[in-house]
């Protein structure tokens, strides 16, 4: 079935049962866990997921100072923070690169975390790799828009979709918007994707455990 993207009415946090603290510095922020446990209950009834987009800044639990993003697999549900993307976050001024930079960097997250709700963990083969873990926003910069050919596979295997086609869709969509070195990879990939793959839950899913093996569908950790 065809996936439609919804996007659903501002939910406000002030109204909600959300812990906050303040960070020295930083000032609010809002408890990254709360939010997920609240999604569920505002999530329609026949979605495959359910992401929220803040510029709150968000922190996963009280020993660590912020999160980008978090998700839960098992709720099909996850929450992500553009906050610290801004430079005024920091109180430095934007840059003549501010809105390019914040829009690859803000697309780079939710498609991480969205794939974090699917079921794909970090990857372990590829440090380019959409899912590849980061721990500042220099390494995170250097992932790439997509996934590698593992993830790729893991995902299509969690999810079920045509593969040539979503690869030739996002490669125009990244050519319009001039993300072209993006555009590029994915057009390299198409001829390895033109074979017909199982569907999820098919028998014939065992001949691809081996791709598979680093990219296990177990429960997302804070990004």
């Amino acid at each position: 079935r065809e996936q439609v993207l919804e996007v659903m009415p501002p939910l406000s946090l002030d109204a909600r049962d959300i812990t906050t603290r303040n960070m020295a510095g930083t000032g609010r922020q809002c408890h990254a866990t709360d939010l997920l446990r609240l999604l569920p209950s505002v999530a329609p009834p026949d979605s495959l997921g359910l992401m929220a987009i803040t510029s709150e800044d968000l922190f996963p639990r009280f020993d660590a100072s912020h999160t980008t993003g978090l998700a839960s697999a098992s709720a099909r549900v996850g929450a992500c923070s553009w906050a610290r993307f801004d430079p005024e976050f920091y109180g430095l001024a934007r840059g003549a690169d501010h809105r390019p930079s914040l829009f690859r960097r803000s697309a780079m997250l939710l498609a991480h975390e969205v794939c974090h709700l699917m079921g794909l963990h970090h990857c372990l083969r590829d440090t380019a790799c959409l899912m590849s873990a980061s721990s500042c926003l220099r390494e995170a910069d250097q992932r790439a828009l997509h996934l590698c050919g593992s993830c790729l596979l893991a995902l299509h295997c969690s999810i079920g979709f045509n593969l040539p086609r979503r690869c030739l869709e996002l490669a125009l969509f990244f050519d319009s918007i001039g993300f072209h070195a993006e555009a590029a990879a994915l057009q390299k990939m198409l001829p390895s994707l033109q074979e017909p793959l199982p569907l999820p839950g098919t028998d014939s899913n065992q001949g691809h455990n081996n791709a598979l093996s680093d990219c296990n569908f177990v429960k997302a950790a804070p990004s």
